[in-house]
């Protein structure tokens, strides 16, 4: 039977059709209901389950938050001072944005030292859950970064006032 003849298409058809219903067989169509192999247990393993052991701040690390927080609080000091002054005008503003950046650059210094604790130590945080107590090393760095966003905040504040 060659591909031209009147009825070759119907024949193919009438083959597909019986192919399919032999998939389907007397059940119907398969179920999409999960397969007990399919189902995955939503339970931690006790061995993750177990808290990260916290590891302290590396000393030079401690020690470079230690003298940023400084810095930032020395920053903050000298602005405080040029804006007690009280002097008016186009230079005294710039003085103490100059001196706003000085707080802002060893702000983000901090800022790094506190985003790269928290990359290298995201896994390990995660593991140990929300539960979990924080790292001392977290804390510390959380308290210095609070503490230079707040100094940071009020000079913020001045500024807008003496452009105002």
């Amino acid at each position: 039977m060659s591909r031209s003849h009147p009825l070759f298409a119907p024949l193919c058809a009438g083959l597909v059709l019986l192919t399919l219903g032999a998939c389907t067989g007397e059940r119907g169509y398969p179920s999409l209901a999960r397969l007990p192999a399919e189902r995955i247990a939503l339970t931690v393993p006790p061995a993750l389950a177990a808290p990260a052991v916290a590891q302290p701040l590396p000393a030079e690390t401690g020690a470079r938050a230690q003298r940023l927080a400084e810095m930032i609080r020395a920053a903050h000091g000298h602005f405080t001072a040029l804006a007690a002054r009280g002097a008016a005008g186009d230079s005294a503003l710039s003085e103490l944005e100059v001196a706003r950046g000085q707080t802002s650059l060893a702000l983000a210094q901090l800022e790094r030292l506190y985003a790269d604790d928290r990359i290298t130590h995201a896994e390990a945080d995660g593991v140990a859950g929300p539960a979990a107590p924080p790292r001392a090393a977290t804390v510390l760095l959380e308290q210095l970064r609070s503490e230079g966003l707040a100094l940071l905040a009020s000079e913020d504040a001045v500024l807008a006032g003496k452009a105002g």
